[in-house]
């Protein structure tokens, strides 16, 4: 079981490090229960798979979209036995482990097992959420990464209903007293408690904006023009933008036009592009 634990976090961490925002060693550890200096070897085992490990200005590490995997994806008898036993904690100095690790992510049925294993956890953070909302209780939302404080820390809600594609929960936070949209991707895992909503005459529900955030009484319009790689980081990092960018014909720029009810995520984004 301890080294199954192992398996799985490095198949959840490869699974973060591919979704936007990008993390800190510090938000590793934290999401993975482990210590920092884990996270970093977990960190070189990722890249021993053959994914490309970047980090951005901000020291964050995320996985390039353009990570060149080995071609041969096929596992011998002898590769397949050791991988039973557990191959990421084989000994170094195993020959068959090298060969292994360089194969492993790039095996369809493991990338299959992972992608499974990812969606089944959304998968049952939904149905928890959903009979929280039917019961009308109070949920945890353990270990939740803020894009916008880039912190990690539970949250105290009551939930109130999913966007459309189950991408974000809107609930009401007791603690700061308002309606806020939370990225199901960045919670770690659901804690349903016994309390009963003690503040729903307060809920309130619509559409969040591209980044997520829920209206306040104030909007801010923006219209911005992007290079293409800006435009690119733009819908990788906040998908529910794409719909916003627009190509400007001839030439070769984009344009990013939208309403946002809070600028601190547009103010972060181009000071990310700042010289």
């Amino acid at each position: 079981m301890h080294n199954q634990h192992k398996m799985l976090r490095v198949f959840r961490l490869i699974t973060m490090l591919r979704q936007r925002p990008a993390r800190t060693i510090r938000n590793i550890a934290l999401s993975l229960d482990i210590s920092e200096r884990s996270a970093y070897r977990y960190l070189d085992l990722v890249k021993d798979l053959g994914f490309h490990v970047e980090t951005d200005s901000f020291r964050r590490v995320y996985i390039s979209e353009h990570s060149d995997l080995p071609e041969s994806s096929v596992f011998t008898g002898e590769e397949a036995a050791l991988i039973r036993d557990l191959v990421l904690t084989a000994s170094p100095k195993n020959k068959l482990r090298d060969g292994i690790l360089q194969k492993l992510y790039a095996s369809s049925g493991l990338q299959v097992q992972s992608e499974l294993l990812h969606r089944a956890h959304l998968s049952r953070m939904v149905e928890e959420i959903g009979r929280a909302i039917t019961t009308k209780k109070q949920v945890v939302l353990k270990k939740y990464l803020s894009a916008n404080s880039n912190d990690i820390r539970d949250r105290l809600v009551e939930p109130v209903k999913f966007t459309n594609g189950y991408q974000r929960l809107v609930a009401y936070e007791p603690e700061s007293g308002q309606n806020k949209a939370f990225n199901l991707e960045r919670i770690t895992s659901v804690r349903v408690t016994r309390k009963n909503w003690m503040h729903e005459q307060d809920h309130r529900f619509t559409q969040p904006d591209v980044f997520g955030f829920h209206e306040n009484g104030k909007k801010y319009p923006v219209d911005l023009e992007l290079t293409l790689r800006a435009a690119v980081i733009l819908r990788e990092e906040y998908p529910t933008a794409a719909s916003c960018i627009t190509p400007i014909k001839g030439t070769g720029k984009f344009r990013f036009r939208t309403t946002v009810y809070d600028m601190r995520p547009v103010k972060r984004f181009l000071k990310g592009w700042e010289e």
